[in-house]
């Protein structure tokens, strides 16, 4: 077994070896011949690729691949032959030959066998990307030029410019004016390349589009005389100042942090792209605050301000606040003046205690049954005594009233809760005597009510947001009932009310 494995070993060391050595494919046999001349006119110099293939495949094409990527392919016929490629359209990049099978449709399905140098190949010059101020509006009085993308030759660097202004992108339409660059006098930028060709606008043009339309001509040693077609680009003219309208929200803000108008919102309204600058400034002229926003697209400028002025709270008073604007174009709008008050008033709770007699918080008039009485006594008490003429039943029996008191307006309705107390007791010393006590709600509903025997009582503390009857008026109310029935005899001295509310001071 040993001996085996020793003879066996160089033999499987020698297949690992010719494994590991790939085969080299053979050479292609064509031959072709590039001319040396890489800038040109294809319409005054005929571009020759000699092409020899001793194979005779018939599958060799020539393909002329621009800076754009378009390919367009010439077919090689068998053996070889002296081709021209197709340049249509002009521009740079290589020409290559490649063998390519017959369902091939671009150059990706084929395989490279040799490329040209480099080729840069015009019969027309091209203006290329451009635009006027980056396509935002422009007023009269900019400095106005044509940016447009770098040529891709020394001798096409500065071409002669003629332009020309139009009311429209039609031929007919009207001229505004024109102008011409000498050939080597265009501007260039020395970082990117990209052309920079000025034009004027005549006095009092107006807000609107128009059209500028350029036309390239160039005399060249390797292209011979190039032209351009007359390439046209539109561009706006804003000459009018923005419209802008400006909001502060509220008169007066209260910068405490409670919640309420802690900070001025200022908001501005227009259809343009403007940027906005925000001052405020005391009754001195001292400036307090400032900011600035250039805003969106179709967002207008917002400011806020917290009443601060170098990280401490301004002083109360009044404060004059100016708006600034600017729309895209340079055109400054009229300056918004207006006013604010900063007030250091906060918001707070405060509980209400409102006392009177029982006589003096009647409210309408009184339930009586035909057996009972309500007795009007000194010093403003009240008698609700039961079955003093009869013993009927219990609506004959029964006496009742509804009470009210005036309470405090509250800021914006915030009543927080509200508590009735009586003060009073038993009549007689039957030890029956009772009365009962309930807060009414808008609608004069019964809203919780409470069983008092002696020495009177207290509702519980109820959520007064649906008790105060016209809370947004100038005089909100309270309202509750007092009554009893089935022989009982109470007398109500007074009554007090408790009520927790929200005031801004």
């Amino acid at each position: 077994m040993k001996r085996l494995a020793a003879l066996l070993a160089p033999a499987l060391v020698g297949s690992l070896l010719l494994a590991a050595a790939p085969a080299q494919a053979d050479p292609d046999p064509v031959t072709v011949t590039w001319p040396e001349r890489t800038a040109f006119n294809p319409d005054r110099f005929t571009y020759e690729v000699a092409v020899e293939d001793p194979t005779a495949a018939g599958d060799l094409v020539v393909w002329w691949v621009d800076q754009w990527e378009n390919q367009h392919p010439v077919d090689v016929p068998a053996g070889g032959a002296v081709v021209t490629p197709d340049f249509t359209g002009g521009g740079t990049g290589p020409v290559l030959l490649t063998r390519c099978p017959v369902a091939a449709s671009e150059v990706a399905d084929c395989t490279e066998v040799s490329r040209s140098p480099e080729l840069v190949v015009h019969a027309r010059l091209l203006l290329g990307d451009r635009d006027v101020n980056g396509g935002w509006p422009i007023t009269p009085d900019d400095p106005l030029a044509l940016v447009a993308a770098p040529l891709d030759h020394p001798e096409l660097a500065s071409p002669r410019v003629e332009w020309r202004v139009m009311t429209g992108g039609n031929l007919q339409d009207t001229q505004l004016t024109s102008g011409t660059i000498p050939q080597g006098q265009l501007e260039r930028d020395p970082a990117t390349g990209y052309a920079r060709i000025p034009f004027t606008l005549p006095p009092g043009v107006r807000s609107g589009q128009y059209w500028l339309r350029v036309r390239l001509t160039a005399e060249t040693d390797s292209f011979g005389r190039l032209e351009s077609f007359e390439e046209v680009e539109s561009f706006q003219v804003d000459a009018d100042a923005p419209t802008v309208t400006v909001d502060l929200g509220a008169p007066t803000f209260y910068p405490v942090t409670d919640g309420h108008l802690d900070e001025l919102t200022i908001r501005t309204t227009t259809d343009e792209y403007i940027t906005a600058t925000l001052e405020v400034r005391d009754g001195a002229g001292n400036r307090v605050h400032h900011a600035s926003d250039s805003g969106q697209p179709w967002v207008a400028p917002e400011f806020t301000w917290n009443g601060r002025s170098g990280g401490k709270p301004v002083p109360e008073g009044s404060y004059r606040v100016l708006v600034s604007t600017v729309d895209r174009a340079g055109n400054a709008g009229t300056p918004w003046k207006g006013s604010v008050r900063v007030s250091h008033d906060e918001l707070r709770w405060k509980t209400a205690t409102i006392s009177g007699s029982a006589q003096e918080a009647l409210a309408g008039k009184p339930y009586v049954g035909r057996c009972s009485t309500l007795d009007r006594k000194a010093r403003g008490v009240l008698g609700f005594y039961s079955q003093t003429r009869c013993s009927g039943n219990a609506r004959r029996s029964a006496v009742a009233t509804h009470s009210g008191a005036y309470v405090p307006q509250a800021f914006k309705q915030r009543y927080d809760w509200a508590q009735v107390t009586l003060h009073g007791g038993p009549a007689s010393r039957s030890g029956r005597d009772y009365v009962v006590l309930g807060l009414l709600d808008r609608s004069h509903d019964v809203v919780k009510r409470r069983v008092l025997r002696r020495g009177g009582g207290s509702t519980p503390r109820i959520p007064a947001g649906r008790l105060v009857v016209d809370a947004a008026s100038e005089n909100p109310y309270l309202l509750w009932y007092t009554g009893l029935s089935e022989g009982s005899r109470y007398d109500v001295a007074r009554y007090t009310v408790r009520l927790r509310y929200q005031v801004l001071d």
